[in-house]
């Protein structure tokens, strides 16, 4: 190499410049955002977040499978509440109810016990030591009505599309 080669070369910048340049490049060349049915947004990104038209989830659900339980144990079992049904309220202290995961937690739960880590006395009650964090999705904890959702994976396989489906978002772009 000729010193007139090295009085050519660009002189070296570094690893953010470089990404950052990177980044730009790539925007620079990204196709115009389109809008398109649902139907076809398979394998394509969000030009933008979507926004939610109602809470998600809608209601308080059971994040694992196991007993949405009143006060202090043991519990006596009043029923079961499985995904898309509504839950009965526990309206008294020892009661539980066996509840699926995704179902509705009902109203008056305080807690809800892993069915693994839950026994039964010999007369049926339900005995466990709930964890101390909350087993159950918050209602709007995953985006409020206008709010946010957690952005799927880019480009959209079709879970992300489904999922792009459930906050009433009916288009895609890009």
């Amino acid at each position: 190499m000729t010193a007139a080669d090295t009085a050519r070369s660009p002189e070296p910048f570094s690893w953010l410049a470089a990404r950052s340049r990177a980044y730009a490049a790539g925007r620079a060349a990204a196709a115009e955002p389109v809008e398109l049915p649902l139907a076809h947004a398979d394998g394509h990104t969000l030009a933008e977040p979507l926004t939610t038209l109602t809470d998600l989830p809608a209601f308080p659900t059971s994040m694992v499978d196991g007993w949405a339980v009143r006060g202090a144990g043991p519990w006596r079992p009043m029923g079961r509440v499985l995904a898309g049904a509504t839950a009965p309220p526990l309206t008294e202290d020892g009661t539980a109810v066996e509840i699926a995961t995704g179902a509705m937690v009902p109203d008056g739960a305080t807690a809800v016990l892993r069915i693994e880590e839950s026994t039964r006395t010999p007369d049926g009650r339900i005995r466990g030591v709930p964890r101390p964090e909350p087993e159950w999705r918050v209602a709007g904890g995953a985006g409020g009505g206008g709010g946010r959702p957690p952005p799927p994976p880019a480009p959209g396989r079709p879970p992300a599309v489904r999922g792009a489906a459930a906050p009433g978002g009916r288009h895609t772009r890009r």
